[in-house]
């Protein structure tokens, strides 16, 4: 089942597209309806478990948030990143591998 979907609502960063993502259930500390972050792709946010991408977080290229992971702020995650299990990033953190 999914748990969120990408909006209508873009933004352009570094030549990328980026799309803002709605949850579609409730799910840890995320409600229905409450808006995340910017991926490029579904392929950039597992559907499974209770990871989220919060406020301005952007995830794009293959860069990859999955498990229980949280990534909080102003964080980017990007190229070959992968964040996953139980970890929490926040603010301006730029994950490129």
């Amino acid at each position: 089942m999914k748990k969120y979907e990408i909006t209508n609502k873009s933004i352009e960063f570094e030549g990328k597209t980026l799309y803002r993502i709605k949850a579609l259930h409730d799910f840890n500390d995320v409600k229905t309806g409450d808006l995340g972050g910017f991926v490029e792709s579904e392929d950039n946010l597992s559907h499974y478990g209770d990871c989220w991408i919060y406020g301005n977080t952007k995830v794009l290229d293959d860069a990859y948030v999955d498990g229980n992971a949280r990534v909080l702020g102003n964080a980017v995650v990007r190229h070959a990143g992968w964040i996953i299990s139980a970890d929490t990033w926040k603010e301006s953190l730029r994950w490129t591998l």
